[in-house]
């Protein structure tokens, strides 16, 4: 088994186990925070769901007996989830910085730093971990590429 496959392998079982957690704190209507991570708010629920999929989704490419292609199309699938959910949670918080009122549109930029500050969702912290994913958008990895300029 590859490095490459077993990353993604516990990636998508830690995946859902906290997709799994947040869909339990969605359900239960719970909030948590521990340590950086803040487990709650309003749609813990649907980031529960996302996660867990993701996770699945993860676990599935790496132990099914999928071709190359397929493996890394669901990894890419994946990863577009989590990039999506964590995009929408840093939005919010920004947006969320800046104060009501029909005059005010531009927050300073102390409040937006402040919104930006921890305790962050998990799928923020996933995101993180997902960068690796880009090498297999167009199938080729960065590293292949350097050895091909290197050789010639």
């Amino acid at each position: 088994m590859r490095i490459t496959r077993l990353y993604w392998a516990f990636f998508g079982a830690g995946l859902l186990v906290v997709g799994g957690i947040e869909l339990a704190a969605g359900i239960l209507g719970v909030s948590r925070a521990v340590g950086p991570v803040s487990i709650g708010g309003t749609y813990v629920l649907w980031r529960g769901i996302i996660l867990a999929t993701a996770g699945g989704l993860y676990t599935h490419a790496v132990l099914a007996d999928v071709p190359s292609v397929r493996e890394r199309a669901t990894v890419v699938l994946a990863s577009g989830m989590l990039w999506i959910t964590a995009g929408t949670q840093l939005l919010t918080a920004v947006l969320e910085a800046i104060p009501g009122g029909a005059e005010t549109w531009i927050a300073p930029p102390g409040a937006i730093f402040g919104a930006l500050a921890p305790p962050y969702a998990p799928a923020l912290i996933a995101v993180l971990l997902t960068l690796p994913a880009i090498r297999h958008v167009d199938g080729i990895a960065v590293i292949d590429r350097l050895r091909e300029v290197v050789a010639s």
